[in-house]
């Protein structure tokens, strides 16, 4: 068992991709149009605008139109990289970010989860992280098949087409490493972010969510911490304490820091940290 201590609540609520910067930590969440900068303490310092415009309050409309950034993570040269799950063709964008300058440059990665739903039906692309060059992806199976993976694309593959094009044109090579995490107090777990481990291979969060399919919501049982190699082979698993819906996970200053998602507008996220032992 492994016990969190609350940091802060956060002033969003859907929390769900987590990254470090050096001197704080950005967080996009799934309701959202924008990225949101703390402090390690969770003050708030900034937001960046992701997408124009302004979601509409109304739950299922939220729902249908919001781009659904799950996945943000830090890319060598230090630009963030934000990105859609997928699940749905709507879904299917990004953002490259400077956080020197704060520009942002939307992405249309449409080829890329068009070649990832052949292998992959029910996508729903929830962590990312960079890994010795390698950009790896997290396959949330919340949807019937229970299908957890990790998803590993070359970046000097990815970064050219995206840097010229802000798009794919044509496809990226891909491995595809299955990923079982078995359940959580009679649910099953699916993974639901990736963070690089300083020791080598990952460290991963992943939330026992009883949801019907890729885009309901439904009751969580709890969350885990783990740890995998660097074949994507599960090393640690943890459950953790309070009982929560963990939805990023990022690593700094010898600690993991991680938010959550209260599937409640009403309700803020929630920073966590914790000592990295493992």
């Amino acid at each position: 068992m492994l016990t969190l201590t609350q940091v802060a609540e956060l002033d969003v609520s859907a929390a769900s991709g987590l990254a470090a910067l050096p001197d704080g930590l950005c967080v996009v969440a799934d309701d959202e149009l924008f990225l949101s900068v703390y402090g390690f303490d969770g003050k708030p310092q900034r937001r960046v605008p992701l997408r124009p415009g302004v979601l509409p309050e109304d739950h299922a409309a939220r729902k249908r139109l919001k781009p659904d950034f799950e996945s943000l993570t830090r890319l060598p040269d230090g630009r963030l990289l934000a990105l859609g799950s997928g699940s749905t063709a709507g879904r299917a964008g990004g953002a490259l970010i400077d956080p020197q300058s704060w520009q942002v440059r939307a992405l249309d990665l449409s080829v890329l989860y068009q070649a990832l739903r052949t292998p992959l039906p029910e996508l729903n692309v929830e962590g990312a992280a960079v890994v010795d060059g390698r950009l790896w992806l997290a396959q949330r199976g919340n949807g019937p098949s229970r299908i957890n993976a990790c998803v590993v694309l070359e970046l000097a593959a990815l970064m050219p087409q995206l840097d010229a094009h802000a798009r794919l044109h044509t496809p990226i090579p891909f491995t595809i490493h299955p990923l079982e995490l078995g359940m959580l107090e009679g649910v099953a777990l699916s993974v639901t972010d990736l963070a690089a481990h300083p020791a080598g291979g990952l460290v991963f969060c992943a939330a026992a969510e009883d949801s019907a399919d890729t885009y309901a919501d439904g009751h969580c049982a709890g969350s885990v911490v783990g740890a995998l190699d660097a074949h994507g082979q599960l090393r640690t698993l943890l459950p953790v304490q309070p009982r929560c819906k963990l939805e990023g996970i990022s690593v700094a200053r010898e600690r993991l820091w991680l938010v959550t998602d209260p599937d409640d507008r009403c309700q803020h996220a929630t920073l966590f940290c914790t000592p990295l032992t493992f």
